[in-house]
């Protein structure tokens, strides 16, 4: 009986893994379209060439601290870098998911080994 509990448990496992190895490849292709997506939208915006600032004249930056900061908050493109970071983090989660439930179909798999030909 044991055994066809670990089968159950083991049928849900690849199921999982299947599923979530299929969110993982969608969602590593959305985080390089954000990705590629937020490059063109830092391109156009003023930020790159504000930090540029940052290696040519470091004296008024030290010395314009406050304001350059502010000027570099209004020149982020907040929406494509939050869009950018949603999309990251929903792949991390996905593989994360994808490393346990791999893990617990494998822990599965060598248990039902073990019960049905007594060795690991």
């Amino acid at each position: 009986m044991s055994r066809l509990d670990s089968e159950k448990k083991l049928g849900s496992s690849k199921k999982k893994v299947v599923y979530f190895t299929l969110a993982l490849f969608v969602s590593f292709a959305a985080f390089l379209a954000v990705g590629a997506a937020l490059q063109s939208v830092l391109v156009q915006s003023e930020l790159l060439r504000i930090l540029s600032l940052v290696f040519s004249d470091p004296k008024d930056i030290l010395a314009n601290w406050q304001d350059f900061s502010f000027l570099i908050l209004e020149s982020l493109p907040a929406v494509s870098l939050a869009i950018f970071f949603v999309a990251f983090f929903i792949f991390l989660g996905s593989l994360k998911y994808v490393s346990k439930y791999l893990a617990q179909m494998l822990s599965w798999s060598r248990r039902i080994n073990k019960q049905t030909y007594g060795y690991k």
